[in-house]
């Protein structure tokens, strides 16, 4: 009894045999796991799609890093904290692991069937080649909940989707429906500086139809304003279209005009934290010059020189 239990204890993750059962059986958190570090990394390379329901660690005693499957190549691998590529492999209980350059080997785990597995510090590795269409089969089910989601479907690119409208800018279309919050100052709000971004706005007040302008700091962080200075956080739909987010996490809808079309949001399905290029949009705002409403807030000396003055 005692040996054949510890020989099922023991038995290799058959991966290649049921890496379709094992997924399936993932949820949101098996597909997260243990991972703590970088969920929210993209890869400069469109083609790497998170793997859910495993991990590994890149240092002994490091946090575990997402997994990520080469959609081309179906190498897989890991990203450290300075994007450098980590090369993942399989011990001996069909485990992922990486190996250091001084030959360590860092054990990861896979999620299987309610039990995590982790992997053994020294051992034969091998590579073991997954059926992306299994994960990828996996990430649509888990839905835009799951981080990997924007691995396969990412996350909207506001300069793509506004470089043909700013390629054209006209007052009008860089106003859109804004009809409120013209006067409001943001010059003494922080020490951020604060641009309007052409062409879009959100309805903060659903009631009164009233629209008001988005603003983008210097890191690219969205955000609108009402008169009383409050502030609603703005997240973007997949379409590119605005939704306003209060503390208390009621949603207020917006638009943006891409080409001559406004695009309203619906507030329904994926909604994402992104950010905008800053210089893209100041950029945009010279363009524009003093006519624009919210020229002087980008320039309070009325100054064009690309930059604050």
């Amino acid at each position: 009894m005692f040996e054949s239990g510890f020989l099922t204890l023991h038995r290799p993750v058959e991966i290649e045999t049921r890496f379709g059962e094992i997924m399936d059986a993932l949820d949101i958190n098996s597909a997260i796991g243990l991972i703590t570090a970088g969920l929210n990394y993209k890869p400069q390379n469109d083609l790497y799609l998170m793997v859910p329901g495993m991990a590994t660690r890149i240092t002994s005693s490091g946090e575990y890093f997402p997994i990520y499957i080469n959609s081309k190549s179906l190498d897989l691998v890991a990203f450290d904290r300075d994007s450098t590529i980590i090369q993942v492999k399989f011990d001996i209980q069909n485990v992922p692991c990486v190996t250091l350059n001084e030959g360590s080997q860092i054990p990861g785990y896979i999620y299987t069937f309610g039990v995590i597995r982790h992997g053994v510090t020294s051992s034969r590795i091998r590579q073991i080649t997954l059926d992306i269409e299994i994960i990828k089969r996996t990430i649509i089910r888990l839905g835009y909940s799951y981080p990997g989601f924007s691995s396969m479907f990412p996350l909207p690119n506001l300069k793509l989707l506004l470089s043909p409208t700013y390629a054209s800018l006209t007052l009008d279309k860089s106003m859109g429906l804004i009809n409120a919050g013209l006067a409001i100052e943001l010059h003494d709000l922080s020490v951020k500086k604060w641009l309007a971004v052409p062409a879009m706005g959100v309805n903060l007040n659903s009631k009164k139809n009233k629209f008001y302008p988005i603003y983008t700091d210097c890191d690219g962080n969205l955000h609108s304003f009402n008169e009383s200075l409050h502030s609603f956080r703005v997240l973007i739909s997949d379409d590119g279209s605005p939704v306003a987010m209060s503390p208390t996490n009621e949603i207020y809808l917006g638009f943006i005009v891409i080409n001559d079309e406004e695009i309203m949001s619906t507030g329904v399905g994926r909604l994402s934290s992104v950010t905008i290029d800053y210089s893209f949009v100041l950029d945009a705002i010279n363009f524009l010059g003093p006519r624009y409403t919210f020229y002087i807030l980008a320039h309070p000396n009325g100054v064009a020189s690309g930059t604050f003055v």
